[in-house]
């Protein structure tokens, strides 16, 4: 039997088989095809996949033109090659992948196990295996991981995609005109990894009356959270209100930095130590696209730019 007619037998998009994955919040399954130019690219369900099309399945389109530099995987790049890889998509043309959103973890020192009752058994075979490894995001340090968007980038995209993002963008500066909105640096989140200590920073230079360009509290306002710097959740939207917005990842990346990018406030990065790297950041130039801080100057940086 050759490779085609098995890949038929088994096409997750034909049996139905990633279904659940699609659905679920950790992961979609999307195709790897080599274009024309024998340059690997993407290729992840519209919303009809979820609709049989004249009887004939799932059906699947390239993703919108925006995404297409990004998609354009060098799977030699980080001086790591991957021959079996590009050999199979020389020959073979399109092969399914399932992403899971937790795989950034692979990137991780792989002696190490994230769960301390087994070994990390998979991400030891993908090294000694030389298998490159698609994922949201990674480390800078990891050499044979290669960051793609995640489903929430795409349908961030299909729905500007739908007014024309000229027009997303119209909108948004009559809505939130730059000479109405606040001298003030918003953020809104859960306290998880460095933010316990950002915002413990924050609190000191707000208590001490050494900031008062900030507005920054906890989202969701559990039991323990200091009423002063607590507030309900908000639509991300709402951050356009204010001149500027603060970005810091939490366990892991940061999902909404991106989005924050397209939004028409400023955003104020602040990065730590160990850092993690998204499909988009090779193109992204600090003090032009957004203002670099840390959590040692952050308030002090806050105070600079909206005096």
């Amino acid at each position: 039997m050759s490779y085609e007619d098995t890949m038929s037998k088994v096409n997750p998009y034909k049996s139905g088989m990633f279904q659940n994955l699609f659905t679920s919040y950790q992961a979609f399954p999307a195709l790897i095809t080599v274009t024309q130019d024998s340059t690997p690219r993407l290729m992840i369900p519209d919303k009809s996949y979820q609709q049989v099309k004249n009887g004939n399945g799932k059906r699947l389109k390239m993703v919108i033109p925006s995404f297409q530099r990004a998609l354009a995987i060098q799977l030699h790049s980080h001086q790591n090659d991957f021959p079996a890889l590009t050999n199979a998509l020389t020959k073979v043309g399109t092969f399914p992948l399932g992403m899971d959103l937790r795989d950034y973890r692979g990137c991780l020192d792989p002696r190490i196990s994230y769960n301390e009752s087994a070994p990390d058994y998979e991400v030891k075979t993908a090294l000694e295996r030389n298998m490159p490894l698609f994922t949201v995001c990674r480390s800078f340090d990891c050499s044979y991981s290669f960051p793609i968007p995640n489903y929430g980038d795409y349908q961030v995209m299909k729905m500007a995609d739908k007014m024309g993002w000229d027009k997303q963008q119209e909108t948004w500066n009559a809505q939130f005109p730059w000479d109405q909105k606040l001298s003030k640096v918003y953020w809104r989140g859960g306290m998880k990894g460095a933010r316990v200590e950002f915002l413990d920073r924050v609190k000191t230079a707000v208590k001490d009356g050494n900031s008062t360009y900030l507005d920054v509290k906890e989202a969701g306002c559990p039991k323990n959270a200091d009423p002063d710097f607590c507030s309900p959740k908000e639509p991300l939207d709402s951050s356009m209100k204010y001149k500027a917005v603060c970005d810091i990842d939490g366990n892991s990346w940061s999902a909404r930095f991106p989005r924050l990018l397209c939004y028409n406030s400023a955003v104020i990065k602040v990065t730590l130590e160990e850092d993690y790297e998204e499909y988009f950041m090779a193109d992204l130039q600090p003090n032009v696209h957004f203002i670099p801080a840390s959590l040692d100057n952050f308030t002090y940086m806050a105070e600079y730019y909206m005096k």
